[in-house]
């Protein structure tokens, strides 16, 4: 039977019963149409899962009976994304395909050639809201137990903050000398490539200027295939390659 999960805040899910917040008593209500008595997985996109009963459930609301719980070691390698933010459709399928595909952080930026021009805003930007909901559904859909970390670089001081996490910085461009990412990757091996930041541009790429300032701090170019893509096809691409990598490195 296909797990039917809702999501509990990190912050309440103390004790043998869970508060079930509006929007997932109405999934619960309306969309797996379950009664009392029939268990869920409750998640909180941290690690934690819990196998649940439903207990009670009104229009607003409704109450868990925590059967069976566990926590879940984070991941020993994680990789993020960084993406130059694009048009609603194209951004939204960025953060679902890529939480699916296990980053733990995506973020999103403003760069030149960025569509809408307004892409730089505050880290409290409701695009950011938005997309960390994406980010959970996803994690619902596809039984992730760490939803990434989401969230707008809103300047260059809080971009180069970002891009200084990360053990490894790698940009996606059309430069003709760029290598594979899977080469460099292999190339690098596991220890020197456990935190790794891919970050990928707008439709149109980079700037020449853009391109250089990232190489000038450390950041290595590369391709994801062997044609132009889309960005949020590149971002996808990217995702998968990494993700795949430390499939088969991570024992």
């Amino acid at each position: 039977m296909h797990e039917r999960r809702v999501y509990i805040a990190p912050d309440s899910h103390r004790g043998s019963e869970l508060s079930l917040p509006p929007a997932e008593a109405h999934y619960i209500r309306h969309v797996l149409r379950l009664r009392a008595g029939e268990e869920v997985t409750a998640f909180d996109g941290a690690g934690w899962t819990a196998r649940a009963s439903l207990r009670s459930l009104n229009r607003n609301s409704g109450v868990l009976a925590v059967i069976e719980e566990r926590r879940a070691p984070r991941p020993p390698h994680g990789f993020s994304i960084a993406q130059a933010i694009l048009k609603a459709p194209a951004m939204d399928l960025v953060v679902q395909a890529c939480t699916e595909l296990g980053a733990s952080a995506i973020a999103g930026f403003a760069a030149v050639r960025s569509v809408p021009r307004d892409a730089g805003a505050s880290p409290g930007d409701a695009r950011a809201d938005r997309w960390r909901r994406i980010a959970l559904e996803a994690c619902r859909q596809c039984r992730r137990e760490f939803a990434p970390e989401v969230t707008v670089l809103a300047d260059a001081n809080a971009r180069a903050a970002f891009f200084r996490l990360h053990d490894t910085v790698f940009v996606a461009c059309l430069r003709e000398d760029s290598v594979p990412l899977g080469t460099l990757l292999e190339r690098l091996g596991p220890d020197a490539a456990t935190r790794p930041l891919l970050v990928i541009g707008p439709e149109g790429d980079f700037t020449p200027e853009e391109l250089g300032g990232m190489t000038a701090h450390g950041a290595i170019p590369c391709r994801l295939a062997d044609a132009p893509l889309r960005a949020e096809t590149a971002a996808v691409a990217g995702a998968a390659i990494i993700g795949h990598y430390f499939l088969l490195e991570i024992p």
